[in-house]
């Protein structure tokens, strides 16, 4: 019977482990193929120009690519294609299947095609491709789907371990979709809030939907340098939605001395829940460090609305857009929210609290 509850006792050890953490997405970046070449054109002396461009925003673009030849500006071949695409999951567990909506559209064609297309996350040698309803990986036929990993996404080597989901659109364009590994990210973390707020009438807009915390709190150890002990790095916050006191803090692990840290105080108000394309989002922020050891300050913190290819990020009234110093004054966006998309074309608004800790605002477009 001992030996019974004391495998039991093991193996449920074991399971709680492999349940513990995930991939946390963490960074966009699109990378513009954008470009013009010359060279011969076969048989004569003149030149043929290859041009490869795009237009739209994250999530809806028209990418151009077309071949001139240069003395008269004759097209010799070309193509316009529009691909379409959502977010993949803020947050992935292993044993998930990562996926996506896409859309690969052809606008027109003279000899020529859309370039291959496909969506691959960095897991094993090879990568996983996500594969459409079709059970295609290469795209370059018109098609309208969800695409999804053919495999489960496996568990993290290392805390903070860095692997990228990377939307090849063909002709040089990309998404890359950054998630880091958490060793210490269980489902819970997560918390979302519906909206229950109901702006009367049916205007166009953005309308807020719900609203997620990430809890980044989490412990780890390192070899202290220079000698055969360990530092314990802890990461922690007390408070509510609007009023949180983060603490960041490096101890000797032997003598409990405290080596390095920082504890600060943000206090931020919810941004509204309705935004009429043209209007700029804005919310109320204040940042006070309240003890500081070693040099440490707070981290850098930030808040960026998912419009274009890089976000539209929210300044202060000092002008700055990246806070590491104390402040309390109103953020706003350093542009007008532009109409979506789509109806229920989804956009987030991301305040970064630093230490890894983010509030996220959901908005849904309503023609």
């Amino acid at each position: 019977m001992k030996k019974f509850l004391l495998f039991a006792i093991v193996l449920l050890s074991v399971c709680i482990t492999y349940a513990q953490g995930g991939w946390k997405f963490v960074g966009y970046e699109f990378i513009d193929g954008t470009k013009t070449t010359e060279t011969v054109l076969a048989g004569t002396s003149d030149y043929m120009v290859d041009v490869a461009k795009f237009s739209g925003n994250k999530g809806n673009i028209e990418i151009v690519k077309k071949r001139n030849d240069k003395s008269s500006g004759k097209l010799l071949a070309g193509v316009t294609y529009n691909v379409t695409w959502t977010d993949p999951q803020n947050t992935i567990f292993p044993g998930d299947i990562i996926r996506m909506n896409y859309t690969l559209k052809t606008v027109s064609s003279t000899s020529w095609k859309p370039e291959q297309q496909s969506a691959k996350f960095e897991q094993g040698i090879y990568g996983i491709y996500l594969a459409n309803t079709a059970g295609e990986i290469y795209f370059n036929k018109d098609f309208s789907s969800q695409i999804s990993s053919q495999k489960a996404i496996d568990k993290g080597y290392k805390d903070k371990e860095i692997k990228k989901l990377v939307v090849n659109m063909g002709s040089g364009f990309k998404a890359v979709y950054s998630y880091e590994w958490n060793a210490t990210l269980t489902r819970s973390n997560i918390t979302e809030t519906p909206t229950n707020t109901t702006v009367a009438g049916n205007k166009p807009g953005w309308y807020f939907v719900k609203y997620e915390f990430y809890d980044a709190t989490n412990t780890s150890e390192k070899p202290l340098a220079g000698t055969s002990d360990y530092m314990v790095d802890v990461v922690k916050f007390s408070g509510n939605k609007g009023n949180i006191e983060i603490v960041k803090k490096r101890n000797d692990k032997s003598s409990g001395k405290l080596l390095a840290g920082v504890t600060y105080n943000v206090v931020w108000t919810d941004p509204q829940t309705y935004i009429a394309a043209g209007e700029k989002i804005k919310l109320n922020y204040t940042l006070k460090t309240i003890s500081t050891t070693a040099s440490w300050r707070p981290d850098q913190q930030m808040a960026k609305f998912s419009q274009g290819i890089y976000g539209l990020n929210l300044a202060n009234s000092a002008g700055e857009i990246y806070f590491t110093k104390d402040f309390s004054s109103e953020i706003i966006s350093q542009k007008p929210l532009e109409k979506g998309a789509k109806e229920k074309d989804q956009k987030t608004l991301t305040v970064f609290l630093g230490g890894s800790f983010k509030a996220i605002y959901h908005y849904e477009w309503r023609n």
